[in-house]
């Protein structure tokens, strides 16, 4: 497969939106994902967001994510929530049996920044 991502930030880079593409050879077709995203940190708080859809002949599966968090001790520690949501016609139970998913995912953790090239993440789904 293949992809690519344009984006854009702002001068201080506390907003970042972007735009993506791939497609990827699969067992009968080559489907092609298009997606968007967002990041806004104003520190102490960010949020994170995105939205991605396939195009195939099996149908048309998209999901998107949501997860505000607040940083606390200097960066140290990110405290987050999230909410994920997947529509997915193309699951197969069986080989040959499809099975559509509609489902709502929710959680919280907490990551551990030690630097700015490391991070530790617990959470809870």
């Amino acid at each position: 497969g293949v992809g690519g991502r344009l984006w854009w930030a702002n001068d201080t880079r506390d907003i970042i939106a972007g735009v993506s593409s791939q497609i990827a050879k699969e067992t009968k077709e080559t489907p092609e994902t298009f997606g968007a995203d967002l990041k806004i940190d104003f520190f102490p708080f960010t949020f994170r967001s995105e939205f991605f859809q396939q195009i195939s002949k099996e149908g048309h599966p998209w999901s998107f994510y949501i997860e505000p968090g607040i940083y606390t001790s200097n960066e140290e520690f990110l405290f987050y929530v999230f909410a994920d949501y997947l529509h997915n016609p193309k699951n197969l139970t069986t080989a040959t049996q499809t099975d559509s998913i509609t489902k709502w995912e929710y959680g919280a953790g907490v990551n551990w920044l030690p630097t700015s090239f490391t991070r530790i993440r617990l959470g809870l789904t």
